[in-house]
Order: structure tokens, then sequence, then C-alpha cells
């Protein structure tokens, strides 16, 4: 019987080539093209587009497994769009690669929010029946940088003295964050093959503050306090700092997409609790890039950068690339890791499926600067 741990696939440049350890003859698809068939232990695929999601398909006689990858770049503005990811499945085991993260000495394994233990290697394997839906998360901690700004060190200062009255060390604050989800579907081709065909879809993205009052740490302010969201994550909240939704149609053909982008007011407060100000902050440095689309394909780039309208504080900067490939999705993004980031996935389901959602630094998303989040979303059938 071939084992998961007998596949290997590496990248060499724009080529993938998958090697496998068995004498049996097999059989070798891409997404329902056949490759190659034979007693053969190696095939070498040059016909890829960067970072669109992939499936190959193994079979020896009544056995079969399944590759899940995408062709990731030599260099990017993305971290996970450089690491080369990998979901392998049988119908009796799990084998999950990434690149390893430089400076990270291990990695945390949850699965469906259950923390499954920590591995120092670059990869999680499970013997296991893959014949349910599940959604792994695989994460790590890097220090940050702690390079400083003039602004940044006077908003340091007291955020510390903060810290220091609640007896509260702002430790996540010395940390980038990686994050990597595998959403499994169903392993079998019976299950896959009745999946409904996405024609639509649509991709929200929003920022927000979950407590309802937030203190400035600014001291010197004349904005004592700010009004927050009073809320948690949810995909229909009304509240929010930024909204940014594109909706993609005729998925199956010529895809088109619509962006839509809104910032709810921006208000301070006096410390009574009054209104002291208000404003909206500007959207128009929210906009798509790098639109490419065919049949069954598309890929497309959001960028958000938002403005605090009332003070100095950093803007909320994320980016988000979407690559959508015969009824597969592969999502990566960066972030600083504040305020609150929740994105969504809308299918013909009707549902909103979670991709990412990250809890903000408290009241550090004032000051600067700030760690950042890196994650990936990939899928696999």
């Amino acid at each position: 019987m071939q084992s998961v741990k007998d596949i290997t696939v590496k990248q060499l440049g724009q080529d993938l080539h998958l090697s496998w350890q068995t004498n049996d003859s097999v059989q070798l698809t891409r997404d329902g093209t056949t490759l190659v068939t034979g007693a053969v232990q190696q095939y070498v695929d040059s016909n890829l587009v960067p970072l669109a999601p992939v499936q190959y398909e193994l079979e020896t006689g009544e056995e079969f497994l399944t590759i899940d990858t995408a062709l990731v770049l030599d260099e990017g503005q993305l971290f996970w769009n450089q690491k080369s990811t990998i979901i392998i499945r049988s119908d009796q085991e799990l084998l999950i690669r990434w690149g390893a993260i430089p400076d990270v000495e291990s990695y945390s394994v949850f699965r469906d929010g259950k923390r499954l233990g920590e591995t120092a290697e670059h990869e999680w394997y499970e013997a296991s029946p893959q014949d349910v839906s599940a959604r792994y998360e695989i994460r790590a901690l890097r220090p940050a940088s702690q390079e400083n700004t003039p602004l940044s060190s006077v908003m340091e200062g007291a955020l510390k003295l903060l810290n220091t009255l609640k007896r509260e060390p702002d430790r996540e604050r010395e940390f980038e964050s990686f994050i990597f989800y595998v959403r499994l579907h169903p392993f079998g081709r019976d299950i896959d093959s009745v999946a409904e065909e996405t024609i639509r879809a649509r991709l929200r993205i929003l920022t927000f503050i979950a407590p309802p009052i937030l203190k400035n740490p600014n001291l010197l302010s004349p904005h004592i306090y700010f009004e927050g969201d009073d809320r948690t994550y949810d995909p229909h909240a009304s509240e929010y700092r930024t909204l940014t939704e594109i909706a993609m149609t005729s998925l199956t053909d010529n895809a088109h997409v619509l962006l839509d982008k809104k910032a709810n007011p921006t208000r301070s407060l006096t410390s009574t609790g009054r209104l002291r100000s208000e404003d909206v902050a500007s959207t128009r440095e929210v906009y798509l890039e790098n639109i490419a689309k065919k049949q069954h394909s598309l890929q497309f780039t959001v960028y958000h950068s938002v403005g605090n309208p009332l003070v100095i504080a950093p803007d909320i900067n994320y980016t988000v690339h979407t690559a959508f490939e015969r009824e597969r999705w592969r999502l990566s993004g960066t972030h600083l890791r504040s305020p609150h980031h929740e994105i969504y996935l809308q299918t013909e389901s009707n549902t909103f499926i979670p991709v990412h959602q990250t809890h903000d630094l408290g009241l550090s998303f004032l000051a600067d600067p700030l760690p950042s989040c890196h994650w990936l979303f990939m899928e696999a059938r």
C-alpha cells in the first residue's frame, strides 16, 4: 500500500517534481487530466500557473491518494506566497507540509479549534480516517523587530505605564504571527463528484475594535477615549472600522469582480463619555490589482490602507491575494496585528466560511511599529 509519507513534492524553478515509492503501475492525473501511466516513480510538471491551487491524484490499482499544492513565487510581498505548502491524503492518512519559517523553533497544530500538539518539524502526519470535514490550523510566533520611531517611543512609554498600572505585560506585541489554515472536505471520489459547481462567490473582509470603549494610551492627546464596535467575530456585523467586499460572478466562464468598500465613523469621547470628535476615514487606498481570469480560474489582490481621521496612528494596512481554480480556493495575506481582522468566503451554499480571524493587541493598536500577521488558507477536496 502506498503511504502518503512516500510522496515527495519539490519545486525547482517553475516546475514541480513529484516522486513516489512503488514498483506497481500507477496513473497520475491533474484536475482530471492524465499526465502519466505505467511503472514510473516520478513526474515533472512544467505547465502550472503560479499560486493557482492544483490537485494531483495518484492511483495504484484500486487505491488512490491526492496531492494538493500550488506553484509559489521566488519573491513578493506576501510571506506564504513564497513558501511551498502541500496536503497529501489517502482514505486513512493525512500529511500536511509547509516551508520552514526562519527563527521559528516549533509549530502548534489545532484541529477544529482543539489543540493537537506541537512539532519542531515543518510537517504534520496523522493516521486517521479522512471521511469527514475538518479544519486544521498550524500556528507559529517569531520575535518581531524592535526598531522604533520617535512617535512610537512616546506611545511605547504610555503603553508601558498603562501595563504597569494594570500589572499586565504587553508580551504579544513582541511577536510576529504565522498561521496556515487547512480546510479538508470528506475524502473520496463519490463525495467529490456531487460537489456543487461554484458560479459565484463573495469575499468579505472586516476590521473592528472589540471593546465598546477604548482608552487612548497617549496621555497627552485631547482624545481621551475612542468608541469601539462592541462585538466579537460576525460576518454580518454592521459595526466595524472598515468593510471590504469583493463579489465574484461567472466563475465557470469569464469571471467578473466587483469591489465594494466602506468605513464607519471614528468617534472620540470625553472623560464623561460625551462625543468630542467624529470623522470618517477615506477608503481611496482600497483597491484591486493583478486581476487574472479564465474559465474556471480567477486571481486578484486586494490592497487596503485606511488611516485614523482623528489622530496620528498607524494605518489599517492589509494585503489579501485570492486564487480560485476548479472548485478550490487558496487565499493568503498579511496585516498588522491590530485591530481585529476577520475574513469570510461565501459560495453557492450561502454560508460565510471563516477564512481568517485574529484578535488585536489591545491598546497597542495606536503605537508603531506593530508586528505583522502572515496567514494562508488552503482547501483539499
